[in-house]
Protein backbone atom coordinates (compact mmCIF):
# COMPACT_ATOMS: atom_id res chain seq x y z
CA UNK A 1 0.00 0.00 0.00
CA UNK A 2 2.77 2.32 0.49
CA UNK A 3 4.63 1.94 -2.57
CA UNK A 4 1.21 2.21 -4.27
CA UNK A 5 0.84 5.69 -2.81
CA UNK A 6 4.90 6.65 -3.26
CA UNK A 7 4.04 5.60 -6.97
CA UNK A 8 1.37 7.84 -7.19
CA UNK A 9 2.79 10.78 -5.62
CA UNK A 10 5.90 10.38 -7.71
CA UNK A 11 3.76 9.83 -10.99
CA UNK A 12 1.60 13.19 -9.53
CA UNK A 13 5.09 15.33 -9.58
CA UNK A 14 6.04 14.20 -12.59
CA UNK A 15 2.91 14.51 -14.41
CA UNK A 16 2.91 18.47 -12.63
CA UNK A 17 6.23 19.15 -13.51
CA UNK A 18 5.77 18.36 -17.23
CA UNK A 19 2.64 20.76 -17.46
CA UNK A 20 4.06 23.37 -15.92
CA UNK A 21 7.30 22.52 -18.86
CA UNK A 22 5.05 21.94 -21.25
CA UNK A 23 3.29 25.63 -20.89
CA UNK A 24 6.23 27.58 -20.75
CA UNK A 25 7.54 25.48 -23.65
CA UNK A 26 4.04 26.03 -25.56
CA UNK A 27 4.48 29.82 -25.07
CA UNK A 28 8.32 30.38 -26.22
CA UNK A 29 7.05 28.14 -29.64
CA UNK A 30 3.42 30.36 -30.23
CA UNK A 31 5.80 33.92 -29.79
CA UNK A 32 8.85 33.06 -31.25
CA UNK A 33 10.26 32.00 -34.37
CA UNK A 34 12.17 28.48 -34.16
CA UNK A 35 14.48 26.44 -36.57
CA UNK A 36 12.89 23.19 -37.28
CA UNK A 37 13.14 20.72 -34.52
CA UNK A 38 13.56 17.05 -34.19
CA UNK A 39 11.19 15.75 -32.43
CA UNK A 40 13.20 14.53 -29.44
CA UNK A 41 16.31 16.19 -29.10
CA UNK A 42 14.86 19.65 -30.51
CA UNK A 43 17.08 21.45 -32.25
CA UNK A 44 20.58 20.40 -30.68
CA UNK A 45 20.66 18.63 -33.98
CA UNK A 46 21.54 21.59 -36.16
CA UNK A 47 25.07 22.93 -34.20
CA UNK A 48 27.98 21.07 -35.05
CA UNK A 49 30.97 19.71 -32.48
CA UNK A 50 33.64 22.72 -33.48
CA UNK A 51 33.34 26.20 -31.78
CA UNK A 52 34.33 27.73 -35.20
CA UNK A 53 31.41 26.09 -36.64
CA UNK A 54 28.92 27.23 -33.78
CA UNK A 55 29.66 30.42 -34.40
CA UNK A 56 29.01 30.33 -37.49
CA UNK A 57 25.58 28.01 -37.09
CA UNK A 58 24.41 31.12 -34.95
CA UNK A 59 25.12 34.05 -37.70
CA UNK A 60 23.03 32.05 -40.34
CA UNK A 61 20.22 31.47 -37.25
CA UNK A 62 20.11 35.31 -36.54
CA UNK A 63 19.88 35.65 -40.29
CA UNK A 64 17.20 33.66 -40.89
CA UNK A 65 15.05 34.04 -37.62
CA UNK A 66 15.73 37.53 -36.42
CA UNK A 67 17.46 39.03 -33.12
CA UNK A 68 15.47 36.62 -30.84
CA UNK A 69 14.16 33.42 -31.45
CA UNK A 70 14.37 30.11 -29.54
CA UNK A 71 16.16 27.28 -29.47
CA UNK A 72 14.79 23.81 -28.00
CA UNK A 73 15.93 20.79 -25.87
CA UNK A 74 14.99 17.56 -25.02
CA UNK A 75 12.23 16.70 -22.45
CA UNK A 76 10.08 20.55 -23.44
CA UNK A 77 13.23 22.71 -23.03
CA UNK A 78 13.26 25.72 -25.13
CA UNK A 79 15.58 28.78 -24.51
CA UNK A 80 14.98 31.97 -25.90
CA UNK A 81 18.37 33.45 -27.75
CA UNK A 82 18.11 37.06 -27.36
CA UNK A 83 20.72 39.41 -28.93
CA UNK A 84 18.59 42.88 -29.80
CA UNK A 85 19.83 45.42 -27.20
CA UNK A 86 16.83 47.23 -26.68
CA UNK A 87 15.33 43.78 -25.78
CA UNK A 88 18.66 42.74 -23.68
CA UNK A 89 17.90 46.03 -21.91
CA UNK A 90 14.36 45.63 -20.89
CA UNK A 91 15.09 42.30 -19.44
CA UNK A 92 17.69 43.87 -17.30
CA UNK A 93 15.98 46.48 -16.23
CA UNK A 94 13.06 44.92 -15.33
CA UNK A 95 12.20 44.54 -11.66
CA UNK A 96 11.12 41.34 -11.89
CA UNK A 97 15.17 40.60 -12.71
CA UNK A 98 16.37 40.93 -9.43
CA UNK A 99 14.60 37.33 -8.37
CA UNK A 100 15.50 35.82 -11.57
CA UNK A 101 17.49 32.46 -11.53
CA UNK A 102 19.86 31.92 -14.52
CA UNK A 103 20.11 29.44 -16.56
CA UNK A 104 20.82 25.62 -15.90
CA UNK A 105 24.27 26.56 -17.52
CA UNK A 106 25.12 28.96 -15.32
CA UNK A 107 24.87 26.59 -12.38
CA UNK A 108 27.85 24.41 -13.83
CA UNK A 109 30.26 27.33 -13.81
CA UNK A 110 29.13 27.70 -9.90
CA UNK A 111 31.79 25.03 -8.53
CA UNK A 112 34.92 27.00 -10.51
CA UNK A 113 33.83 30.06 -10.39
CA UNK A 114 31.87 30.46 -6.96
CA UNK A 115 29.14 32.90 -6.33
CA UNK A 116 30.45 35.64 -8.29
CA UNK A 117 28.96 38.23 -10.60
CA UNK A 118 28.28 35.88 -13.43
CA UNK A 119 26.88 33.34 -11.72
CA UNK A 120 24.65 34.96 -8.70
CA UNK A 121 21.61 35.84 -9.02
CA UNK A 122 18.46 37.50 -7.16
CA UNK A 123 19.43 40.53 -4.76
CA UNK A 124 23.50 39.22 -4.17
CA UNK A 125 23.35 39.89 -8.17
CA UNK A 126 21.94 42.88 -7.70
CA UNK A 127 24.08 44.16 -4.80
CA UNK A 128 27.09 43.02 -6.61
CA UNK A 129 26.48 44.79 -10.47
CA UNK A 130 25.84 47.79 -8.70
CA UNK A 131 28.88 47.98 -7.19
CA UNK A 132 30.64 47.03 -9.95
CA UNK A 133 29.01 48.89 -12.59
CA UNK A 134 30.47 52.18 -12.16
CA UNK A 135 34.29 50.52 -12.72
CA UNK A 136 33.21 49.92 -16.53
CA UNK A 137 32.35 53.69 -17.34
CA UNK A 138 33.73 54.59 -20.42
CA UNK A 139 36.42 57.01 -19.36
CA UNK A 140 37.50 54.41 -16.89
CA UNK A 141 37.82 51.82 -19.01
CA UNK A 142 39.62 54.39 -22.18
CA UNK A 143 42.42 54.45 -19.45
CA UNK A 144 43.32 50.82 -19.65
CA UNK A 145 43.81 50.65 -23.38
CA UNK A 146 47.56 50.91 -23.58
CA UNK A 147 48.22 48.62 -20.84
CA UNK A 148 46.06 45.72 -22.38
CA UNK A 149 47.37 46.26 -25.72
CA UNK A 150 50.96 45.78 -24.10
CA UNK A 151 50.17 43.24 -22.05
CA UNK A 152 48.36 41.06 -25.01
CA UNK A 153 51.27 41.73 -26.81
CA UNK A 154 53.55 40.31 -24.16
CA UNK A 155 50.69 37.33 -23.64
CA UNK A 156 50.71 36.26 -27.41
CA UNK A 157 54.87 36.16 -27.58
CA UNK A 158 54.47 34.04 -24.45
CA UNK A 159 51.79 31.56 -26.07
CA UNK A 160 53.67 31.45 -29.25
CA UNK A 161 56.93 30.77 -27.64
CA UNK A 162 54.66 27.74 -26.08
CA UNK A 163 53.19 26.52 -29.04
CA UNK A 164 55.23 23.71 -29.90
CA UNK A 165 55.54 22.46 -26.28
CA UNK A 166 52.21 19.76 -26.18
CA UNK A 167 48.97 20.73 -24.31
CA UNK A 168 49.34 23.51 -22.15
CA UNK A 169 46.88 24.75 -19.05
CA UNK A 170 46.71 28.78 -19.93
CA UNK A 171 44.53 28.79 -16.46
CA UNK A 172 48.00 30.56 -14.35
CA UNK A 173 49.15 32.52 -18.12
CA UNK A 174 45.73 34.23 -18.17
CA UNK A 175 45.72 34.57 -14.26
CA UNK A 176 48.98 36.70 -14.23
CA UNK A 177 47.73 38.66 -17.57
CA UNK A 178 44.70 39.58 -15.87
CA UNK A 179 47.17 40.48 -12.72
CA UNK A 180 49.78 42.22 -14.88
CA UNK A 181 46.98 44.45 -16.10
CA UNK A 182 45.78 45.04 -13.06
CA UNK A 183 48.77 46.09 -11.05
CA UNK A 184 50.15 48.30 -13.96
CA UNK A 185 47.40 50.79 -13.10
CA UNK A 186 47.84 53.24 -10.22
CA UNK A 187 44.35 54.85 -8.19
CA UNK A 188 44.83 57.95 -10.27
CA UNK A 189 44.75 56.37 -13.50
CA UNK A 190 48.48 56.30 -14.44
CA UNK A 191 50.56 53.84 -14.92
CA UNK A 192 53.55 52.12 -13.05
Amino acid sequence: MILLVLFTLVVAYAVNFLYKKWKVYRLLLDNFKTPPRHPIFGTLTIFPKTAPEIFKTFQSLFGKYGKNFVLTRPILDAQIVISDAKDVEAILTNPNTKNARKAAGYQTLEPWLGTGLLTSYGEKWFTRRKIITPSFHFNILGDFVNVMSKQSDILIKHLKSMATKGEVDIYPIVNAFALDIISLRNSSGNEI
